[in-house]
């Protein structure tokens, strides 16, 4: 639960800081793919390509 916290937060504050950017910059709205890929992004770096919802297996 920790881990989905942090990266809600964290995908929060990036689609926040994207839209801000593009606002002072005066490009306009920013497209889904630019807002979606750092999202992406994020997800792999606190996932990976596992499942997030399933609970690591201590091996002892």
């Amino acid at each position: 639960m920790k881990y989905f916290m942090a990266f809600a937060l964290c995908a929060v504050a990036t689609i926040v800081l994207i839209h801000v950017i593009c606002k002072l910059l005066g490009v306009g709205e920013p497209s889904q793919v630019v807002t979606w890929v750092p999202v992406a992004f994020l997800y792999l770096s606190f996932y990976g390509f596992g499942n997030p919802f399933t609970k690591t297996q201590n091996k002892d």
